[in-house]
């Protein structure tokens, strides 16, 4: 499900784009946006939710517990994410550090205790991929913040992709068990991608966000020119946490590995 972005700006503060239910699997996550302005003061959460904020863009203070960090992002494209990642009841507050800033948000449910972790640039993991008889096609920068192995406490896998200028990403096309969230962005702004989810596909654009069911496959291509870089999120089900082995290839189009 596409989920358009808004047609005004988004007011300071934190919305919601994919609210959390605890009914279905697609609805383990919630997903949200917060907009810090200069001189609006701190925007604090201490919610019962684990939970993760990813600089977009802009300078930011970040607080939490006993500890502070500054956190500045110009480019997407061409920097790594700061992320603050917390537990459940854990006071954060976030203020502009004079310039707008724009964090996405991700939240799970999760009751089990853990320390606090900021994420600098340099301790994002990066792996540059593509894929077998495709690879100049395919390639792309995986960016991960959270993932099973080293996170074997954390209810979701999460981080972002740069997908370059006409290449293709999350390709061949896959599917799991586990329903994702991607957000987009481009550089410059007024780019367009394609996504597909199962047999439909939208044209995407600057802060939509896409709501893959799940066991549905969800191939993702930019247009020429522009770089379409994408957060990317997934809770672990129970019994079935998101790993290295959980991605099923369509079988007709395997053969590219």
């Amino acid at each position: 499900m596409l989920i358009k972005a808004p047609l005004s700006p988004l007011k300071a503060g934190y919305t919601t784009i994919v609210p959390f239910r605890d009914n279905d699997s697609a609805g383990m996550l919630e997903f949200g946006l917060l907009v810090s302005e200069p001189g609006g003061g701190f925007f604090t959460d201490d919610s019962s939710f684990e939970r993760v904020f990813l600089l977009l863009k802009g300078r930011a203070e970040l607080s939490w517990g006993t500890e502070h960090k500054t956190a500045e992002r110009r480019s997407m494209a061409d920097e790594f994410p700061s992320v603050l990642h917390v537990p459940a009841g854990l006071k954060v507050g976030i203020a502009s550090a004079g310039s707008l800033s724009e964090f996405a948000v991700v939240k799970v449910e999760n009751k089990a205790a853990f320390d606090a972790r900021f994420f600098s640039k340099e301790d994002i993991k990066v792996q540059r991929l593509s894929a077998g008889k495709v690879k100049d096609e395919t390639v792309r920068e995986l960016r991960t913040v959270l993932d099973d192995t080293s996170f074997p406490y954390s209810q979701m896998a999460m981080g972002e992709l740069l997908n370059y200028p006409g290449k293709w990403s999350s390709y061949p096309p896959h599917h799991h068990p586990h329903p994702e969230i991607y957000h987009y962005r481009f550089e410059p702004e007024n780019g367009f991608g394609y996504a597909e989810e199962g047999g439909s596909v939208y044209k995407v654009r600057q802060r939509d966000t896409l709501l893959v069911a799940p066991n549905l496959a969800h191939p993702q291509t930019s247009a020429p020119g522009y770089a379409m870089i994408y957060v990317w999120a997934m809770p672990h089900l129970p019994g079935n946490r998101f790993g290295a082995d959980s991605r099923k290839f369509v079988p007709e189009h395997e053969w590219v590995l």
